[in-house]
């Protein structure tokens, strides 16, 4: 497969995207508290940027940028990360912190 840039479109505008999605998991018993943070952004390049941003809360954490082509696709990754979350015990919040 190779690869062909696409013709510049100027400004790219993210639309009708999700907001951020701040999610929680505390387990006093088990000495569990983490973060799970989603959020689509605009990336240098035209794409739509997908930031996974997780770990111990009151940590620093980890961060990951998944690209997608189309608003489309980072929006259905997005809710395929939050479901799989909010499966596993996460909550949502109103804030990270």
């Amino acid at each position: 497969m190779r690869w062909t840039p696409r013709p510049p479109t100027g400004s790219l505008v993210v639309m009708n995207t999700p907001p951020p999605l701040h999610l929680r998991r505390v387990d006093p018993d088990c000495n569990m508290a983490r973060f799970y943070r989603l959020e689509i952004t605009a990336s240098l390049f035209g794409d739509h940027a997908l930031l996974r941003h997780w770990g111990r809360i009151g940590q620093k954490g980890r961060q990951i940028i998944e690209l997608h082509r189309d608003p489309g696709s980072a929006a259905r990754a997005f809710s395929r990360y939050a479901r799989q979350k909010q499966l596993r015990g996460y909550i949502r919040v109103s804030r990270e912190g």
